[in-house]
């Protein structure tokens, strides 16, 4: 069952009251989807008082990338063989070229506002992240990390207490 975005962030307020030792966690396969009910889960993760890790899990592209880099800073992490991809918003509109002219105007203050998110959350200029935006861009998990859309690549040695299993079975 797919979860909506208004589910999503009901989930993350719950959280807020529980905190569940402080900590939530949002795991990102996510192909993209509406920027509104994007938004509305980006305002609720900044809302809530305890950290948010994210973790992208498989494809992590376009809104979903916008929720990878809002974790918490230490707390953002992709998969060895995550793909990561942030791109411009997209849509089409028909009618009269006033509602046309309205759509377009909205898009681009939208486009405006994700840009910034970005450069805010990744610590790169909003310019570098205008240009990366401007048409599809790629990233493997470790381009990803170097950009600061996450903090870490998450592999089996990343975590301490992985690192002493696997240790452990080494010495055994």
């Amino acid at each position: 069952m797919r979860r909506s975005p208004t589910r999503s962030s009901h989930s993350c307020c719950t959280l807020r009251r529980t905190t569940l030792s402080g900590i939530s966690t949002c795991t990102s396969t996510r192909p993209g989807g509406s920027v509104y009910d994007g938004m509305a889960i980006y305002d609720t993760m900044q809302l809530v008082s305890c950290d948010v890790s994210t973790i992208s899990v498989g494809l992590c592209a376009s809104f979903g990338t916008v929720l990878l880099a809002a974790g918490a800073v230490g707390k953002r992490y992709a998969l060895p063989n995550a793909t990561i991809m942030m791109h411009q918003p997209w849509g089409g509109m028909q009618g009269q070229a006033s509602d046309i002219e309205i759509h377009a105007r909205e898009t681009l203050r939208i486009q405006d506002k994700l840009r910034q998110i970005i450069a805010d959350h990744t610590g790169q200029p909003y310019e570098q992240v205008a240009r990366d935006s401007d048409r599809d861009f790629w990233m493997t998990a470790e381009q990803a990390s170097e950009y600061g859309l996450v903090d870490q690549v998450h592999t089996a040695t990343a975590n301490p207490r992985d690192a002493r299993i696997l240790q452990a079975e080494a010495a055994a």
